[in-house]
Order: structure tokens, then sequence, then C-alpha cells
């Protein structure tokens, strides 16, 4: 199976520069279209986050989607707390320095 080779060949100077012009024009038009929509997807972030918080703010409750999230109302276990070591038994082997 063979592959098929394309290659690009400029035969002058101003060919080539233009050419890299092009790509370099070319390449930073999509890295500005792309922080574009990053930009736009934060500003809706944002206008729905402010939208929610004055919702809550004016009612003095949370939309139905968002009441839910956090809610679940876990109790601690007492049998499953960890209590630190001693002073002693928290020293590194070999530190007798303290």
């Amino acid at each position: 199976m063979a592959h098929k080779v394309i290659t690009l060949n400029v035969r002058n100077r101003a060919g080539a520069i233009a050419l890299a012009a092009v790509a370099l024009v070319l390449g930073g038009a999509l890295l500005a279209f792309g922080l574009l929509l990053l930009a736009g997807l934060v500003g809706a972030g944002a206008l729905i986050g402010a939208g929610v918080m004055l919702y809550h703010k004016l009612t003095g409750r949370w939309p139905r989607r968002f009441a839910t999230m956090g809610s679940s109302r876990a109790t601690l276990d007492p049998a499953k707390e960890v209590f630190p070591q001693s002073r002693a038994e928290r020293r590194l082997p070999g530190s007798e320095i303290e």
C-alpha cells in the first residue's frame, strides 16, 4: 500500500513570505476565535450565577434545580473519627532532636 506524499514548493522568496504570513494570520484568527468562545462561556456562566444569586436574594429560597444539590443532610459518624497520635508517636524514626 503506497502512501501519497504531498509537497509544497515555493519557487521565490516573496511567495514563501506570503504563505508564511497567511499561515500566521489564519493561526491567529483561530486562536482569537477560541479565546472569544471561552470568554463567552465565562460571561454566560457569570450571568447565570448572578441570576441565581439574585433570585435567592429576592425570594429567600433557591431555585428548584439548585435546592437539592447539597442538602443530603449527612451526619458525621463518631465511630469513624480519627484521633491524632501523641507527640512521641508522631516523630519520624531516627529523629531524636525535638
